[in-house]
Parts: structure tokens; sequence; C-alpha cells
């Protein structure tokens, strides 16, 4: 996905992750979606546990039509655009 830089790629909702800010800088936006999602034949986003928190999930949108096809969805959740991030020992 980093390599073409188009299409839309759901991961878990990890904030603090290590990994998730060096994902967040390199798609254009990302999306946090506002319900949990039902997986088919799985469990539920809200029912996969870490620790003791349930987590959501997040979609990393890489080019124009794939922040055209999450703001025209419909789905409740919040568009970010990361303008600064520092990691983590630096």
């Amino acid at each position: 996905m980093l390599k073409h830089r188009n299409g839309i790629l759901l991961l878990p909702e990890r904030g603090s992750a290590p990994w998730f800010g060096s994902i967040a800088t390199q798609a254009d936006k990302y999306f946090v979606i506002g319900k949990k999602i039902d997986f088919d034949g799985g469990n539920s986003s809200s029912n996969i546990l870490c620790g003791h928190h349930t987590h959501g999930s997040v979609f990393f949108l890489f080019g124009a039509e794939a922040i055209k096809r999450i703001t025209e969805s419909g789905l409740p959740g919040h568009l970010v655009t990361v303008d600064w991030f520092k990691p983590r020992g630096v």
C-alpha cells in the first residue's frame, strides 16, 4: 500500500503503538471509525481484547479516490490529517 499509494488499508486503531504514527504520516489521511465493525465469520472489533481494553478500527487512506469513498460512505467517525509526528525515543 505504501508503495503504490492507492487504496484503503484497514487496521486496528492503536494510536499509541510504535507503528501507527509511521503509517499515519505516510497515508494522505486516516479515518477513525466511529462504530465497531462486525467481521464476517469472526469477532467484532469490539470483542477483540488487548489487555483489558477493546479497540476499534481505522482506515488509512491513500489517494484522492480513497478519501472520496470514505467521506461519501456515510460511516460515522472522524477524518484526520497528520501535521506533525515525533516517533518514540527521538
